[in-house]
């Protein structure tokens, strides 16, 4: 009787612990429910495109999970759970939200146990205590605004699956930490686990996952301090040396052995590697104001507007940044003996660290939400720590702690706001155009949906805009014209032309590559019936030299493609000649240059392509090698007739 009574006693007790963790999972899902049935939008659309594909029998499910070009590493999980989301789903964007969702309030539970575990370290801390404090924790970054445009953006599941995994390895770690001197071998165990396990999968759905050796090493010192019994601490300070003091030192042996291939990244770019970083000191500090003080109206997916800092004085608040990291930074360093100063410095730690990819040398773009899904994990912690440690410590703050609900109410709030918006593509650029009205990348999407509507004369000013925006018209917005003339089934006139043709220099940025390869997709299905292609051929020409003397192989192969299909072939292979030598790996060049090398009677050629192809066919994809086997099957049948391919 005793036995049961125990038992049903502390199954009672846990039961009780678990319910305010999953009724805030249920009013978390609840909130974010309304942006379910939102639609994909920007980097969605090129990310899950090759599902059509797959439904249309070019390509294969392995092709989905390996090809994706989004990183080095082509985020394989990632692509995987969309993999998953379209069978269950057939499609529906309804069903990549939900998962996306789910993966929010699973995050959120690892959340609260790392900050459970962690906060079992404060020893004048009751237990029940810990855990309502962990619960803010949790709450605190749940309710976050700043993460709708993660959750709701499907293409951002890779940030969050990265985060997930992260989360595991934190989790772990910490346990087998805690565990280490009770039972060396559990201990090594767990910890082995978080290094094993949880960082390659974190890796694999986004790169950046590659920073977890580093939080944890974070985690160490400031939670645990390398302290224990010798033959632990050995262990700690192996794996630390292994995961992540040696990858550190190792990437900056090759930053300074490749610093010149490292800057011709930042071609590209409107911005110098001093002038990022430069920038991301405001950045960082933006950053956490969204997360602390939040403005649900600056937020969403658009912040290409972002000023650049050009000098520490322009704009002035560069200076003012930088001296304002340098005051917080050494002000920790200096009280560093105080548990709230302590608290503080984790948090920032962790919050800087987290953003040591993103943020720092890597020629990516300025800003962007979802780089705080991870690091704001350490700044919540640390919050809702600083809380716990304050409360108890001072008699009269323990009466208002209740009041530190309302602060996830509020945030709840805003961050309902937000998903309100995420409900349609038109009250998101809408959203944007009120707060971001000087972003280029809002141009382009006011561009697309005016083109939806129809509307020539409304596309043709914000294409107008765009390039005030940017500094100046180019080639790609001449290309952008066109396009626009092809999907209205307009026809230019005499000056229209003539203001194509004058654009003549192209600057090797993203919008040009979307042009090049949306005019080169219109072309192929016939979709520009009422421009006379034939007088811009001499434009074309022009501009395929300056792409030919380049190195970027997708602007190679899609303006070759462009080319050929205006008629250009000569001009086209070059340019997949170009193309092969910018990457030999992809093959999608010389299966066009084949067909063209037909197209004029070259047989022997077409012959020698083959033949280069055969020895590459192990990154040929099953659509590949049937277009391969067909083209071969064409070569033999031709070359046995004796005749000349039309």
């Amino acid at each position: 009787m005793d036995i049961a009574a125990s038992t049903a006693r502390s199954f009672l007790g846990a039961f009780k612990s678990a319910v305010p963790p999953m009724l805030l999972l249920v009013l978390c899902a609840l909130l974010y429910w309304p942006g379910l049935r939102g639609e994909l939008i920007v980097d969605d659309l090129p990310n899950l495109k090759p599902f059509g594909d797959l439904e249309r029998g070019l390509i294969r499910w392995q092709d989905i999970v390996a090809d994706n070009a989004s990183g080095p590493l082509g985020r394989p999980l990632a692509m995987l759970s969309f993999l998953a989301d379209y069978y269950v789903g057939g499609g529906r964007v309804f069903q990549f939200k939900l998962t996306n969702l789910l993966i929010h309030l699973l995050c959120g539970v690892l959340v609260y146990a790392l900050a459970g575990l962690l906060f079992a370290r404060h020893r004048t801390m009751p237990p029940a205590a810990r855990r309502w404090w962990a619960l803010l924790a949790m709450a605190l970054w749940l309710t976050a605004p700043l993460f709708a445009s993660t959750v709701l953006y499907v293409i951002q599941r890779m940030a969050q699956l990265a985060t997930l995994f992260s989360l595991v390895g934190l989790v772990s770690y910490v346990y087998g930490r805690e565990q280490l001197d009770i039972s060396f071998r559990r201990g090594a165990a767990f910890i082995l686990a978080a290094y094993l396990i949880a960082l390659p999968l974190a890796v694999l759905s986004k790169e950046n996952g590659a920073i977890l050796p580093l939080l944890i090493l974070v985690t160490e010192i400031f939670w645990f301090g390398f302290a224990g019994q010798g033959r632990a601490v050995r262990f700690l300070r192996t794996v630390h040396a292994l995961f992540a003091v040696v990858p550190v030192i190792a990437g900056a042996v090759w930053l300074a052995t490749h610093t010149d291939a490292f800057l011709s990244r930042y071609a590209g770019r409107d911005f110098t590697l001093s002038e990022r970083l430069m920038t991301q000191a405001r950045v960082l500090w933006d950053y956490l104001a969204q997360l602390f003080l939040p403005n649900g109206l600056r937020m969403g997916v658009i912040h290409d507007d972002f000023v650049i800092s050009r000098s520490l004085a322009n704009p002035p608040t560069t200076a003012i940044a930088i001296a304002a990291w340098i005051a917080v930074i050494t002000t920790l360093v200096l009280w560093r003996k105080s548990v709230t100063v302590r608290l503080l410095a984790f948090g920032l730690t962790f919050f800087l660290i987290g953003h040591l990819i993103e943020s720092t040398v890597l020629p990516l773009e300025i800003y962007f939400e979802h780089r705080n899904y991870l690091p704001a994990t350490g700044l919540f912690i640390a919050a809702a720590g600083v809380a716990a440690h304050l409360c108890h410590r001072f008699e009269g703050l323990r009466r208002v702690a209740v009041l530190l609900a309302l602060i996830p109410l509020l945030t709840g709030f805003i961050a309902y706001q937000r998903v309100m918006t995420w409900q349609s593509a038109e009250a998101i650029a809408l959203m944007a155009e009120n707060s971001h009205g000087r972003s280029p990348r809002l141009q382009t999407a006011l561009i697309s949906r005016y083109l939806r509507d129809g509307d020539l004369g409304n596309a043709k000013r914000h294409i107008n805009m765009h390039a005030e925006l940017v500094g100046g018209r180019t080639a790609g917005h001449a290309l952008h014209e066109l396009e626009a003339y092809c999907r209205v089934g307009h026809s230019p006139s005499d000056a229209e032309y003539r203001a194509i043709v004058a654009t003549e220099r192209v600057d090797m940025s993203v919008y040009t590559h979307e042009r090049i390869l949306a005019l080169a997709d219109l072309l192929q299905h016939g979709n520009c019936a009422r421009v006379d292609l034939g007088r811009l051929q001499p434009w074309f020409r022009a501009l395929a030299r300056q792409i030919e003397a380049g190195t970027d192989w997708l602007n190679q192969f899609h303006f070759g493609r462009l080319l050929w299909y205006v008629g250009e072939r000569e001009g086209a292979v070059r340019l997949f000649d170009a193309a092969n030598r910018s990457d030999p790996a992809r093959l999608e060049p010389d299966l066009i240059k084949i067909q063209i090398l037909l197209s004029q009677g070259d047989r022997d050629a077409a012959r020698g392509v083959l033949a280069t192809l055969n020895a590459r066919m192990g990154h040929a994809s099953k659509y590949q090698r049937e277009v391969i086997e067909q083209l071969k099957r064409t070569v033999a049948a031709e070359t046995e007739a004796g005749a000349s391919p039309p």
